[in-house]
């Protein structure tokens, strides 16, 4: 199924059409196919078309090389429509192979531009990330036809600022956008651009739409999945610890925009923050310019003193397993308690620890981990707590009852790893810490369930592994071992 906003290829088909000033019959007999094949194919009657049929069709639409056999395998479903934009852009260096009868990308498909001299820089391209704040808040006042209204606003007015900038739509989902530059330049300049007539915009109902963003500049491969690599999850984090308004910028992407920023417009270095992949810090900046807010609280990253956790940094960031992070997340929306179940080695606890750090907002008093692997006495289970939590201890008083009247007030989640050892003293405390506690959560990992009322478990599948004698960057990178 094809996810709203997505560009298929029937519609990439009509856009070159159009460009090069062709009718549907005069396509037709350039490429020496019918006309009613080209309008089937424009229409979404048919999805796909023949490789010889397609090798015309790019023949006569003035295609070569890259951009060529990018459209051939979009015309097969077995590439990114956009990525056939991507190319004529300059964003991506590298071409579809199609042995053994699949399309596959070959290892020098690296998304890259040219012209970047920054030492280590060679070969970045420049991300974005954009996203509505309090999108379902927004939905639930307004009404499904006016929120239909605003994404559709939205939308034209954000591809405005693209075209405008020689930004590439790379994807939309919702109300979100990824897109490539092939210079910081341009894309502050659409940034800009797109928070001025978002702010300016009169929305249905007197509502303020507020988009944040998130840009960083890297590589990435152009797979049959679209976009892969490390820096297109870095660009996401930035932009998800991000306001409403708000342009956050890498140190990476902020030193390529820096010494071509338009008139009026300020980067200003926020300091370094962790992100919510958990993993190495980034130095954030923030973009403002003239109609573009430049007040705003402090960044949702863990270093926030509005987020309190304890969550570890982590050496490697999180990548993969959206699926899972999206069930785990609806399931912790609905059931105080959820377990992660799964044997050794599966990642549960790589996979509960990213559950919560993308939750902080969702807890008013923070997120907490408590570290059962070293914990031997099931007895022992409400003091691992309390020092996780640092409660003070209370001479006299049980543990369970010193911890039942701390949290009582609080809107918490407590993140229990490594319970499978311990599933009496675990199961005993946390049913006791839910029944006393109201507002307080509870994340398990076990091999096993805890087995008590209201628990919701879930079932961690095994990591995904490359394939044998696999070496590309980029399909190592999907993978999530």
């Amino acid at each position: 199924m094809v996810a709203q906003g997505e560009l298929v290829f029937g519609g990439l088909l009509r856009r070159l059409r159009d460009e090069a000033g062709l009718t549907q019959d005069e396509l037709a007999e350039a490429a020496r196919v019918s006309q009613r094949a080209i309008s089937d194919l424009e229409r979404g009657i048919n999805r796909t078309a023949r490789k010889d049929t397609a090798v015309l069709l790019a023949g006569a639409l003035g295609l070569d090389g890259q951009t060529a056999d990018l459209f051939v395998a979009a015309a097969r479903g077995r590439g990114p429509a956009s990525a056939v934009l991507a190319a004529r852009e300059g964003l991506v260096a590298g071409a579809f192979a199609e042995p053994l009868g699949r399309a596959l990308l070959s290892d020098t498909a690296a998304i890259g531009t040219a012209g970047l001299d920054q030492p280590g820089l060679a070969g970045a391209v420049v991300f974005l990330f954009t996203d509505i704040e309090g999108s379902t808040g927004l939905l639930q006042r307004l009404g499904t036809q006016a929120y239909g209204q605003v994404l559709g606003a939205h939308h034209a007015l954000i591809r405005s600022a693209l075209a405008m900038h020689r930004g590439v739509e790379l994807n939309t989902l919702g109300d979100g956008f990824f897109a490539g530059f092939s210079s910081a330049r341009g894309c502050v300049a659409a940034v800009l651009a797109m928070q001025q007539a978002l702010g300016c915009h009169d929305w249905p109902g007197g509502e303020r739409v507020r988009v944040r963003m998130g840009v960083h500049a890297g590589t990435a491969e152009l797979t049959v999945a679209g976009l892969v690599g490390l820096d297109v999850h870095r660009a996401a984090r930035i932009a998800a610890v991000a306001h409403g308004g708000q342009v956050l910028v890498s140190e990476t992407a902020a030193a390529l925009a820096r010494d071509s920023l338009p008139a009026g417009a300020v980067l200003t270095d926020l300091g370094v923050h962790r992100l919510k992949d958990l993993g190495r810090p980034e130095r954030l900046f923030q973009l403002s310019g003239p109609g573009v807010a430049a007040e705003f609280p402090p960044v949702r990253s863990l270093g926030n003193p509005g987020l309190p956790n304890n969550l570890p940094a982590q050496l490697a960031p999180f990548v993969g397993r959206e699926r899972e992070i999206a069930e785990l997340r609806g399931l912790a929306k609905s059931a105080r308690l959820v377990t992660l179940t799964g044997p050794g080695g599966s990642g549960k606890t790589r996979l509960a620890l990213q559950v919560a750090a993308d939750m902080l907002d969702s807890w008013a008093d923070g997120v907490w981990l408590v570290e059962l692997a070293a914990v031997t006495d099931e007895d022992a289970v409400p003091a691992a707590i309390t020092g996780a939590l640092r409660i003070p201890p209370q001479q006299g008083r049980a543990a369970v009852d010193v911890v039942s009247d701390a949290l009582a007030p609080q809107d918490i989640l407590v993140v229990l790893d490594n319970c499978e050892h311990l599933i009496g003293g675990c199961a005993k405390t946390a049913e006791t810490i839910l029944q006393r506690c109201p507002k307080v959560g509870v994340l398990a990992t076990s091999r096993e369930a805890l087995g008590i009322p209201g628990e919701r478990t879930y079932r961690v599948p095994p990591l995904s592994l490359p394939s044998a004698g696999e070496s590309n960057p980029a399909a190592m990178a999907s993978c999530d071992a």
